[in-house]
């Protein structure tokens, strides 16, 4: 599973991630989520487009695009 800190709610299409946290758990006080569930169910559709508008740069965080 694809595991990460949530910076922004996913309302409006747009997200943020803090970092990533494989693979442990992730922190959901830091995001939107309560719930596992309802978390895992929006990373597997976001999964995808996300992994496509990150790059990562030389300090090896990652950014949107």
């Amino acid at each position: 599973m694809f595991n990460f800190s949530l910076t922004k709610s996913f309302s409006d299409g747009v997200f943020e991630l803090s970092e990533c946290l494989c693979p442990k758990m992730p922190d959901y006080s830091r995001g939107f989520y309560r719930d596992k569930k309802a978390l895992a169910r929006d990373v597997k559709n976001i999964e995808m487009d996300y992994r496509k508008s990150i790059r990562v740069v030389n300090n090896g965080n990652e950014k949107r695009n």
